[in-house]
């Protein structure tokens, strides 16, 4: 999710509602990003986006990011790394958010 948000707030990706047989639903759509969420938990994070708490301006980029071609630079797998701070920041806030864990399986 922290790797959608970021790519959502450097318009690599975009936030669009939709609905499906009555359940609304989020999805973060981009070129390696696809991520639905709902709108529950949308509104719990979207404020933080709002309010400036999820501004790439507070955190420096790596030092080898550029303009000329950012998707070569924000590529969604390797976000947490090439975006470090910025992906961190919004992780943490997450986590503070969304503190139940969840039971997960191998299936």
């Amino acid at each position: 999710m922290a790797k959608a948000i970021v790519a959502v707030v450097r318009k690599q990706a975009q936030a669009r509602t939709r609905r499906y047989k009555h359940v609304g639903y989020v999805w973060l759509k981009g070129v390696d990003t696809d991520v639905v969420v709902l709108p529950e938990v949308w509104e719990l994070i979207f404020p933080f986006i709002q309010d400036g708490t999820f501004s790439p301006m507070l955190t420096p980029t790596q030092p080898r990011v550029g303009f000329l071609r950012p998707e070569t630079h924000y590529k969604g797998p390797t976000v947490d790394i090439r975006d470090r701070g910025f992906y961190r920041r919004v992780l943490n806030t997450l986590w503070g958010l969304f503190t139940e864990e969840f039971p997960t399986s191998d299936v």
